[in-house]
């Protein structure tokens, strides 16, 4: 399904003209914003209802994937202009996708690093702790780390729901999908890397850059650039 919601319109005349990275970024945002209030109810209805889940799931995940700068899902789009994409509307959804795949990193990098707040708010282990508590749970903070971990897990497959749900040819959604995951894959093997450090108190170099390549270079820029161009047919 394609919105034709006025404030998604006015953010694609946007992203389509705009040679202005700033405003490239500000209109993404904005697109962003707007489909995830259309898509949030969405996956409530067809996927998230199928078992009884607390409320608070939904709303932890919306935190986390509406936050932040939206730099992936921007280059994303972006990726898909300069492999030659002409219909933006078509893919928009996708980039929304990885930005949801994001927030599932965020989520288990959180319970990793026993954050306390993702953006001045709590982190969602933290979160559903406080809901285990309040609801009589033996043990509050595994409650909380676990319902957390299992939020973080059913986000990427929500996110393969979308891609594959795109009008456009089989065969991009078959190879974004396999690069999709290429990049989960390596962002992955970047934060085992990223874990080892603990142990490692004198990482090499080397060692280090790998990390930044892997979690930052591939993840945040050439994967979602690169994305963006297999869903254009590159």
């Amino acid at each position: 399904m394609i919105s034709t919601t006025a404030a998604i319109r006015d953010a694609l005349t946007t992203l389509e003209h705009t040679a202005s990275w700033d405003e490239y970024r500000d209109a993404y945002q904005r697109l962003s914003t707007a489909l995830l209030d259309e898509m949030f109810p969405e996956w409530q209805r067809e996927v998230l209802t199928s078992v009884q889940i607390p409320d608070e799931t939904i709303e932890i995940l919306a935190q986390y994937a509406k936050g932040g700068k939206k730099m992936r899902g921007a280059m994303v789009l972006l990726g898909y202009q300069c492999a030659g994409g002409r219909e933006l509307e078509t893919v928009m959804r996708s980039s929304v996708a990885y930005e949801l795949i994001h927030s599932a990193f965020l989520i288990h990098d959180d319970i990793m690093d026993k954050s306390k707040t993702r953006r001045n708010q709590e982190t969602a282990h933290v979160a559903f702790s406080k809901l285990g508590a309040a609801v009589g749970a033996e043990d509050a903070d595994q409650f909380g780390i676990s319902m957390a971990i299992n939020t973080g897990d059913i986000a990427p497959a929500i996110a393969y729901n979308v891609v594959c749900a795109e009008p456009i040819p089989p065969q991009r959604i078959v190879a974004g999908m396999v690069h999709l995951n290429s990049v989960i894959i390596n962002t992955v093997l970047g934060q085992f890397l990223d874990v080892a450090t603990f142990v490692d108190q004198g990482p090499e170099v080397e060692n280090i850059l790998k990390i930044h390549e892997l979690k930052t270079a591939i993840y945040t820029v050439s994967g979602a650039l690169q994305f963006g161009a297999v869903l254009a047919g590159a």
